[in-house]
């Protein structure tokens, strides 16, 4: 298993709103969600 680092965020609620409405569509948890929306991020960055 992946070391993971846990932590916390604030985020406006229209930005968690639509994070939630994503997972469902992906069929993940909203931690999967954001992971894998940051890691296409990172990947576009390199």
């Amino acid at each position: 298993m992946k070391q993971v680092a846990r932590t916390q965020v604030r985020i406006p609620v229209d930005l968690m709103d639509w994070l939630k409405q994503q997972a469902q569509e992906h069929n993940r948890s909203m931690n999967s969600e954001l992971v894998q929306l940051i890691s296409e991020m990172k990947k576009k960055a390199a």
